[in-house]
């Protein structure tokens, strides 16, 4: 089942509505990222335990975790045995990261992969902006999910502007957010994508995270 996703909803994210983006619980919702109206695909997804219990595990003993990688489908798995540290759900972790390198690799044609998987303490990205890029995946699988907007809503060269509205604690809940959930697969299209919504990418930033707080984050994105 599909659905569209709207700044006017307020019901939990795979039900709203959103002009630009579309969710669904099938890995086929991640094909509709060619269609010329639509900037961001959202697989929802609920983890297992043995992949939450594997991600908390990085999170609690692990968390300057920071590996960047050119992987294959046929390599990452044994890429990824050799550079995580051991845990009982280690296989079922790597088992997921296999089956969305596969679907990333089937999806844009592509053979090498740049793959980061990173635990974060702070923001990476805190302020509002749009990627120089074809695509990116991202997921995370343990805390707070990436958040973005709708560039129905905003002008993209008026960023700076935006990201000042946007600290300003009046300003917050008047213009609408999104927020990805753990666990989701989002497919984000990027500046240098020809026919992307607006001629820009998705204006999107990393959540705030408080003090003691670790997100576990994944991207993917084209080598060639």
């Amino acid at each position: 089942m599909l659905a569209t996703l709207s700044p006017s909803s307020t019901q939990n994210p795979s039900n709203q509505q959103y002009q630009i983006g579309i969710a669904g619980h099938k890995p086929t919702v991640l094909t509709r990222i060619y269609d010329d109206n639509i900037s961001v695909c959202i697989q929802k997804r609920n983890l297992n335990k043995s992949i939450t219990d594997y991600a908390k595990f990085i999170c609690d003993s692990h968390s300057n975790i920071e590996l960047s990688l050119i992987v294959t489908p046929t390599s990452i798995t044994e890429q990824l045995n050799k550079s995580l540290p051991y845990h009982d759900s280690q296989f079922v972790f790597i088992q997921d990261i296999y089956t969305i390198v596969e679907i990333f690799s089937c999806l844009f044609d592509q053979e090498k992969i740049g793959l980061r998987l990173i635990a974060l303490t702070k923001a990476m990205c805190p302020r509002f902006h749009t990627d120089r890029i074809l695509c990116r995946l991202i997921t995370t699988y343990f805390g707070k999910g990436t958040e973005w907007l709708d560039s129905n809503y905003i002008d993209p060269i008026d960023l700076a502007t935006y990201n000042e509205m946007y600290s300003n604690q009046p300003y917050l809940g008047k213009i609408p957010c999104f927020h990805l959930q753990s666990g989701d697969i989002a497919l984000f299209k990027g500046d240098r994508w020809e026919k992307s919504f607006g001629n820009s990418g998705v204006i999107h930033r990393s959540p705030q995270l408080d003090q003691g707080e670790v997100r576990l984050l994944l991207t993917l994105d084209m080598i060639s």
